[in-house]
């Protein structure tokens, strides 16, 4: 859950997922993928900030990021902006825009091609604003520099029989010790996972979808 708290403070335990990826406002958070963006978690993410009024916003910048309106939920589509930004300098101007527009906003970005000076830049909008930006960014960038406050490597759950993922938290800035061993969690599509987590079954990327 996106939440308006201070770093650290959780009503829920710290060795549930819930509570690992409850992100703070004024914020940057990453996630690294080897192929589709990991729309499902992030569309997820900002349906229970909506629900629970923490954000009023959702902006969806770059089409690597479009998710197909028919899986997102009604109050969802009706808070979403989308945002046609077609190269990696455009992304970053429409992201630090949107940070520093005081409305508290979910500004999920695809974050392909950005540097340790555009993280840092999103990052200054982000404690200049009222939200919290989540980036989608190709695995093979993962050793690039960044100044996040995050960093989660999301691979697809193989052995599963269902929608699922395996998430692995790489980097917390808020508790460095928690990313010390790398833990991992399995993250499973329309149902509850073990540790009571849920997200939607699909939410498809217009990007990667094909037709037959």
């Amino acid at each position: 859950m996106i939440r308006d708290r201070e770093a650290g403070a959780s009503d829920e335990p710290p060795r549930s997922l819930a509570w690992l990826i409850d992100v703070r406002l004024n914020t940057v958070h990453e996630w690294f993928v080897s192929d589709a963006p990991p729309l499902a978690i992030l569309a997820h993410m900002a349906a229970r900030a909506l629900h629970a009024r923490v954000l009023s916003r959702v902006l969806w910048i770059g089409r690597e990021v479009f998710p197909y309106p028919l899986f997102l939920d009604a109050p969802v589509l009706a808070a979403s902006v989308f945002v046609d930004a077609t190269d990696a300098d455009a992304r970053l101007w429409a992201a630090d825009v949107a940070l520093r527009s005081g409305v508290r906003s979910c500004v999920i970005v695809d974050g392909c091609r950005f540097t340790l000076a555009c993280t840092r830049r999103l990052q200054l909008a982000a404690r200049s604003g009222a939200g919290v930006a989540l980036l989608a960014r190709p695995e093979r960038e993962s050793s690039t520099l960044s100044a996040a406050t995050t960093r989660w490597l999301v691979e697809p759950a193989r052995e599963s029989r269902s929608v699922a993922w395996m998430l692995t938290l790489v980097r917390n800035k808020d508790d460095p010790t928690a990313a010390m061993e790398r833990p991992r969690w399995m993250l499973r599509g329309g149902a509850p996972s073990d540790d009571g987590v849920r997200v939607p079954a699909l939410v498809a990327s217009r990007a990667t979808r094909t037709t037959a």
